[in-house]
């Protein structure tokens, strides 16, 4: 039977749970900040968004001819951002852990490629458990979820939700009027669609994950 490969850290979805609380956050600072830093980029890109699509300021994007490219050109930077800046936070845990903390080189490749991470960062486990949780198991928590909860609760809930109230809700609310109700749903539908669409591709994402490890374990 071939082992499974190594997952890197910031793919890894298990291993946090073996974690002390207070590793779990330092090393869970940066990649988050980055994770949002692009909503706060984005109401700095909205102007510019404007003018490429050609919607007037504070006109209503729906109205527009251009308001799907608008709507588009929003979703693939704010996407693209997150993933850049999510990416980003954990290359500077690597930069801080090699150049601040003195690591070696082999060990910022074993603890951030591989998951390899040192024993005291765990819960009172012993490393083998650690091992375990740092590779892919085939009835992990995603598996034992299911699909459909898995969508709501990491898609529509976790991703899609925070969206619509930060991009929509928000916005909507400091208006002198509220929006028609067609809006609203315009809006709900949308940010709740692309969050399943988000939430079912991490779940085939895990699924491929597992089937791998089931290949390599009927080998």
């Amino acid at each position: 039977m071939r082992p499974a490969r190594p997952v890197p850290l910031p793919f890894n979805l298990h291993l946090p749970d073996c974690l002390r609380v207070r590793y779990r956050l330092a090393l869970g600072v940066l990649p988050l900040s980055g994770l949002f830093a692009p909503f706060v980029l984005l109401f700095q890109l909205i102007p510019w968004l404007e003018a490429v699509s050609g919607v007037p300021a504070g006109a209503p994007v729906r109205d527009h001819p251009y308001g799907g490219l608008w709507v588009a050109l929003m979703l693939g930077l704010l996407v693209l951002g997150m993933l850049l800046g999510y990416l980003l936070g954990w290359v500077l845990n690597a930069l801080i852990a090699r150049w601040l903390l003195g690591w070696e080189t082999s060990q910022v490749r074993a603890v951030f490629w591989c998951s390899a991470v040192p024993e005291h960062w765990l819960k009172n486990r012993p490393a083998r458990d650690a091992e375990v949780k740092a590779q892919p198991p085939r009835l992990g928590p995603e598996r034992r979820m299911g699909a459909g909860r898995f969508i709501l609760t990491r898609g529509v809930l976790a991703w899609g939700t925070p969206l619509f109230a930060v991009l929509y809700l928000i916005p909507s609310l400091q208006q002198d009027h509220w929006p028609e109700p067609g809006s609203w749903l315009t809006a709900v539908a949308l940010w709740w669609g692309a969050g399943s669409a988000f939430g079912a591709g991490m779940w085939w994402l895990a699924e491929r994950r597992a089937r791998r490890v089931d290949e390599r374990d009927r080998r």
